[in-house]
C-alpha cells in the first residue's frame, strides 16, 4: 500500500507538471509532448500495481485516493488543484485501458481558460473520454413516487426503528463514560457502521426521518443526527468508506465533553452569564481530554471534538495559536452540529424553519463554515430534503420528491393535498417554477411542516 500511495502522489505531481507545459507551450510543443509522454508513463507504472481504475477525489484543498488524504501534497500541486475547483471538477477517474491522446485532450481542456458562459456539464463531456470521466460527487436524491410508495414508508419505518436503537445504544455508551469506564469505540464504530450501511441503501428514508420525526430525548438524539449528518456529507464528498465511518463515529462523539458541564447550564432558557458560556466552551477541550485517554486514540474523533467550534476563520473556541486550519473531519461536523441545532427545538428554543436555517448557514460561510463544504450539503441534502412535506402559499400540501441541486429553492414536488385540505386518491406532480397568464408565479413554498405542534396530525396520517 506505500508502494501505491507513493506512486499515485508522483502521479499527481506529474499531472500538476504536464498541465503546466500544456498552458505554457502548444500541445504540439515538444516540451509539452515530453511531459505527458512522461505522464502516461507513469500512469502504466501506477496500472500495474492495481487491479482496476484510479479514482482520485478533491475535497476542498486536499488530494484523496482510497483511504488516504494527501494533506501534504497540497502544497506541491496547487495550480492543478485550482484548475480542477475552477472547473468543479471533484473526482477524475481515469481506466487500465488509458491512452496518450485522451490524456493529450483532457489537459488541453482543462487548460483552456473558462468562459463565463460555459456550463460545467458541457466541460464535463468535452474533457471526459472512454477512459476517463469526471464530475462532482454526489446525486439529486428522489423519491421514487406512488409507484415506490409503500416500500419508501416501510423504509421510513425500518429507519426509525434503526434510529431509536442507536439513540439508546449510544447513549449506553456515554453513560458508561460518565461512570468512569473506558469508551468502548469498537461498539461505538458498530453503531456507525450499521447506520452507514442502512442509510447507503435507503437514503431517502433516512433524510425524511430527519424532517418529519420528532424525538423527545434531546441528550443523545443530537449526537445521532450530527453522525447521521456528517455521514452523508463524507459521502457526497466522496471520501472512502473507512474515512466515513471514522467521521460519522466522531459524530457521535463531538460533544463528549459535554458530560462535565452542569446541566442547567446546557438546558438555560435566558441568556447565558460569561462565566456560564466559558464553561460551556470548555466542552470542546473536556472532550479532546476523554478521547485523548482512551487507548487506542481515535485520532479523527479527538481532532473533531478539540476543533469543531474552531470555525473556518479559526476564530472560535479553544484557542489554538499554532492551528493553521481547521480539520476537515472537524469543518464537516461544524455544518451538521449547526443544522440539527437550529433545526431542533429544546427547552430554551423553539425550532427553527429549514428555509431560515439555509439563510443563517450561507451567511456564514467563509466565517463559521467552509463555503465548499456548505455548498455540498445544501446542494445536496436541499433546503427540503427529500420526503419532506411542505404547504404551498396555495394552501396545497405537497412532499419533496427531487432536489434541484442547481436551483434549491425549486425542487420537484408532488401535491398530497388539496387547497381545501382534502388527501388526493392521485398525487399531482408540480413543476414551481409554472407561471400564469399574467406570467406570476403559481406556487410557492410557505415553510415546511414541522414534527412539533398541530403539523405532526398530518405528518401522521401521511407517514402511517
Amino acid at each position: 500500500m506505500e508502494n501505491i500511495n507513493f506512486r499515485v502522489k508522483n502521479l499527481i505531481k506529474s499531472l500538476s507538471a504536464a498541465l503546466q507545459m500544456v498552458k505554457v507551450y502548444a500541445l504540439s510543443h515538444r516540451r509539452a509532448e515530453q511531459a505527458v509522454e512522461e505522464l502516461y508513463e507513469e500512469f502504466r507504472r501506477v496500472f500495474g500495481l492495481l487491479k482496476g481504475s484510479i479514482k482520485i477525489g478533491l475535497v476542498r484543498d486536499e488530494l484523496f485516493f482510497r483511504k488516504e488524504i494527501y494533506f501534504d501534497l497540497t502544497i506541491f500541486v496547487k495550480d492543478f488543484i485550482k484548475a480542477l475547483r475552477e472547473r468543479s471538477i471533484e473526482y477524475l477517474e481515469f481506466r487500465p485501458n488509458l491512452l496518450k491522446e485522451e490524456i493529450t485532450v483532457f489537459l488541453g481542456k482543462l487548460a483552456e481558460r473558462k468562459t463565463e458562459e460555459e456550463d460545467d456539464e458541457d466541460f464535463f463531456k468535452k474533457a471526459s473520454s472512454e477512459n476517463i470521466s469526471i464530475g462532482r460527487f454526489g446525486a439529486e436524491v428522489e423519491f421514487g413516487g406512488t409507484e415506490s410508495g409503500d416500500n419508501f414508508y416501510f423504509g421510513v419505518k425500518s429507519a426509525g426503528v434503526l434510529y431509536s436503537e442507536s439513540v439508546k445504544e449510544s447513549g449506553s455508551v456515554i453513560m458508561d463514560i460518565i461512570r468512569g469506564e473506558k469508551i468502548d469505540l469498537k461498539r461505538l464504530l458498530r453503531i456507525t457502521s450499521t447506520i452507514y450501511s442502512r442509510m447507503a441503501a435507503n437514503e431517502k428514508a433516512f433524510l425524511s426521518l430527519l424532517s418529519i420525526k420528532h424525538f423527545d430525548d434531546y441528550t443523545f438524539v443530537h449526537s445521532v443526527n450530527v453522525a447521521i449528518l456528517s455521514l452523508f456529507q463524507a459521502r457526497y464528498l466522496g471520501l472512502p468508506e473507512d474515512v466515513i465511518k471514522e467521521i460519522g463515529n466522531a459524530g457521535l462523539l463531538h460533544d463528549i465533553g459535554k458530560i462535565y458541564i452542569k446541566k442547567n447550564i446546557l438546558d438555560k432558557k435566558g441568556a447565558l452569564t460569561g462565566e456560564e458560556f466559558s464553561s460551556i466552551k470548555n466542552h470542546a477541550l473536556f472532550g479532546a481530554k476523554i478521547l485523548l485517554k482512551n487507548k487506542p486514540v481515535d485520532k479523527i474523533a479527538f481532532i473533531s471534538a478539540l476543533q469543531h467550534h474552531l470555525k473556518f476563520d479559526l476564530t472560535g473556541y479553544p484557542n489554538l495559536p499554532f492551528c493553521r486550519q481547521q480539520h476537515l473531519s472537524a469543518k464537516i461536523i461544524a455544518v451538521s452540529d449547526v443544522y440539527d441545532a437550529l433545526r431542533s427545538r429544546r427547552k430554551y428554543k423553539e425550532a427553527m424553519s429549514l428555509e431560515r436555517v439555509y439563510e443563517i448557514m450561507k451567511k456564514e460561510e467563509g466565517r463559521l463554515f467552509d463555503p465548499y463544504l456548505v455548498d455540498v450539503f445544501f446542494r445536496n441534502i436541499g433546503i427540503w430534503p427529500a420526503g419532506t412535506l411542505v404547504w404551498l402559499d396555495t394552501n396545497e400540501i405537497g412532499m419533496v420528491k427531487r432536489v434541484n441541486p442547481r436551483e434549491l429553492f425549486f425542487p420537484e414536488i408532488e401535491i398530497l393535498y388539496d387547497s381545501s385540505g382534502r388527501k388526493l386518491k392521485k398525487r399531482i406532480k408540480a413543476d414551481l417554477k409554472e407561471k400564469d397568464d399574467k406570467g406570476r408565479i403559481k406556487r410557492k413554498i410557505l415553510r415546511h411542516l414541522s414534527p412539533y405542534g398541530e403539523d405532526i396530525k398530518i405528518i401522521k396520517e401521511v407517514y402511517q
